[in-house]
């Protein structure tokens, strides 16, 4: 995913994309650098649910801070046996847990603690 450091305050980090803005865990093994832009692979530490997702208008990807809380909407693109891929634009997927209860094609929102996300930026 390719977002741009708008501010860090280890060991968070806000963060702009196309899709919006959201705070998350920097796991670089270099300090950020803020008004820099990234591209970053997302790692998640949440179990997708009753409790952490729900349904979202179809055809909106978004990123958005709410309080402590990031909330991520796409569509899911595919189901394993206890992972999902959830699609975040062209060029952002994220492999997330999962305790049933999602099918290919579904948009949804899911919501999760800031702390619960890292960004890894990646080294082309």
């Amino acid at each position: 995913m390719h977002l741009r450091i708008v501010d860090a305050t280890p060991p968070f980090v806000t963060f702009t994309t196309a899709m919006g803005t959201g705070r998350a865990r920097w796991a670089g093994a270099e300090p950020p650098v803020v008004d820099r832009d990234y591209d970053v692979e997302l790692s998640l530490d949440v179990i997708a649910d009753g409790d952490t997702t729900t349904a979202s208008p179809p055809s909106v990807f978004a990123i958005a801070q709410d309080g402590d809380a990031l909330v991520l909407q796409g569509f899911v693109e595919q189901v394993d046996e206890d992972i999902f891929y959830l699609r975040l634009a062209a060029d952002a997927l994220a492999m997330i847990d999962h305790a049933g209860g999602l099918a290919t094609g579904d948009w949804i929102a899911l919501r999760c603690a800031s702390g619960d996300v890292e960004l890894h930026p990646i080294d082309y």
